[in-house]
């Protein structure tokens, strides 16, 4: 790809989230989630994942989106965060 000096904008638009697949900085999913500083450390405490390479925090969309759901059906009673059914 041929730059012409212009600095590119992220293809996603702002508060697009993150898609199966993709792969980006904490920076870009920060910014897109709408997320602070304080947020993303709650996240972390809870288990969010995410990737620790050279000096960079990675956020893998196929992981991120599953920790939601999964974080979505706990709370509809469907399993917890870890994978595992209610017992009866």
């Amino acid at each position: 790809m041929i730059s012409d000096g212009r600095k590119q904008r992220d293809t996603a638009a702002d508060g697009a989230g993150i898609a199966v697949g993709e792969v980006v900085p904490l920076a870009t999913f920060r910014r897109r989630m709408g997320l602070s500083v304080s947020a993303w450390r709650a996240l972390r405490r809870a288990g969010f994942p995410y990737v620790e390479f050279g000096k960079r925090t990675w956020i893998v969309g196929g992981a991120a989106v599953a920790w939601f759901q999964r974080l979505g059906d706990a709370s509809r009673g469907m399993h917890d965060v870890n994978n595992n059914m209610p017992q009866p």
